[in-house]
């Protein structure tokens, strides 16, 4: 029987890394939004108008199929879209059998990312109160919560994906990460947060030069390939992304 995924996170660079990830090791191919049944099309973004009245652009979900079953992914631009007020009214206008959220820990920490998780989704399944991070609770729907890097350590999906890319790149990442050092040396404040995704925007200028960190993590299918098991919290990723799609559970 066909099944439904959606895997809700917080930006554009996050969703390039689950769908490549999807992709390359998981078995999921991309299709294009016309080919999602139409019950599915909710998930799409509503129209945005600035205040002169103009559409604002806000990033397409990914949408890829395996067999009959699809999965959707979809940034929300930014952490309090995904644990606030905008989820639930989103989920309620597509069905589906398993929702996985996946943010940031950054500096507030894993523990405080999941009081408000479950703040905001027992709703959805009595079970959440007792889910871990990394894990996959069973129901309808299956919910799963994975907080970026690891489900343990402060940080980002940043930080994950560097530590993917400098086994197989250790030289390039290197020389990035001398190359921000000596930036900060001129800018501090503006390296605060965001040291790592600086230095994946420097490393990425090898992908297409000039381009933007988000269309070269698309361009490059953020360098992933089949080994990811070598990285442990990339397996890891790569199996919670399997249990929660996975017809088995169900």
């Amino acid at each position: 029987m066909s099944q439904t995924t959606v895997i809700l996170c917080e930006g554009s660079h996050d969703q390039a890394v689950l769908t490549s990830l999807a992709e390359v090791t998981a078995g999921w191919h991309r299709i294009a939004a016309k080919d999602v049944p139409d019950k599915l099309h909710g998930i799409n973004p509503k129209t945005k108008l600035n205040r002169h009245g103009e559409d604002v652009y806000q990033p397409p979900p990914s949408c890829l199929s395996n067999k009959d079953d699809f999965l959707l992914i979809r940034s929300l631009e930014g952490i309090d879209r995904i644990l606030g007020t905008v989820t639930l009214p989103l989920l309620e206008s597509i069905p589906y059998d398993a929702l996985g959220i996946v943010v940031d820990a950054n500096e507030v920490g894993v523990d405080r990312r999941l009081q408000s998780f479950r703040k905001h989704f027992t709703s959805l399944n009595e079970q959440v109160k007792h889910l871990a991070p990394g894990k996959v609770i069973d129901g309808s729907p299956r919910i799963g919560l994975w907080i970026a890097p690891n489900n343990q350590d402060d940080g980002s999906m940043d930080d994950l994906l560097i530590q993917w890319i400098e086994q197989d790149r250790r030289k390039l990442v290197s020389t990035g990460k001398r190359f921000i050092e000596s930036l900060k040396k001129l800018e501090s404040e503006s390296f605060t947060k965001h040291q790592s995704k600086a230095i994946l925007g420097a490393i990425h200028q090898c992908v297409k030069l000039g381009a933007s960190l988000a269309v070269s993590l698309w361009e490059s299918k953020c360098w992933l390939n089949t080994d990811v098991q070598t990285c442990q919290p990339l397996h890891a990723l790569q199996k919670f992304i399997e249990e929660l799609s996975s017809q088995s559970n169900v």
